[in-house]
């Protein structure tokens, strides 16, 4: 029986430290596995990596234009007439010189109205001599004022279209001449490319 005793004695401390190995045997397989599991997440991580190598362009920001405001009011084109006013007083047949149509303009435009009572058809110079369906015309200017007058149908008109009181005329197209008469019978015999002085010489 001593012995018996003794040797049991001699197991009893060895029987707890066998119970515990169980327990130490599943905390390293705990460990073990959870190891195992971030070594798998790592692993699948590098392989999502692998599966896009392409990296990710960044998203451009829309920028809005600045909105241009549209003009409410129309826009007018101008004419010859808007921008030069003496088309129908300029007479055609003068040269241009220094300021262009500035110039023309200024000759153009009259500094006072037709006066009838200083008109003189020894002032007037021929221009020119044309034909259009209603007839021959004649073009004349007055040297001194710059007025301009056409001869149609036997009558002397000013600028303003109106009668030259008293004032006939007869157009000779093979002469390239003009003559004129007033009510008094005093006679003027215009040439193209003569003005007045060199045409009663």
């Amino acid at each position: 029986m001593n012995a018996l005793a003794l040797a049991l004695a001699l197991l009893a401390p060895a029987l707890p430290a066998a119970a515990q190995a169980p327990s130490m045997g599943g905390s390293g397989g705990d460990a073990a596995a959870a190891a195992n599991a971030s070594a798998g997440s790592a692993t699948s991580g590098l392989s999502a990596a692998q599966a896009d190598p392409k990296p990710r362009k960044p998203k451009k920001e829309k920028t809005q234009e600045p909105e241009v405001a549209e003009s409410t009011g129309g826009v007018k084109i101008l004419g010859v007439d808007d921008v030069y006013g003496g088309t129908k007083l300029r007479d055609p047949f003068m040269k241009l010189s220094g300021g262009g149509v500035v110039a023309a303009a200024a000759v153009a435009a009259p500094p006072k109205e037709f006066d009838p009572e200083e008109f003189s058809i020894h002032q007037l110079e021929l221009k020119g001599i044309m034909r259009d369906k209603a007839g021959m015309m004649a073009l004349l200017s007055d040297m001194n004022t710059h007025f301009t007058f056409i001869l149609r149908g036997g009558r002397l008109y000013d600028m303003r279209k109106k009668a030259v009181p008293g004032v006939t005329g007869v157009i000779q197209l093979v002469q390239k001449t003009v003559t004129l008469t007033t009510a008094d019978k005093d006679v003027q015999t215009l040439r193209l490319g003569e003005d007045a002085d060199e045409a009663e010489e």
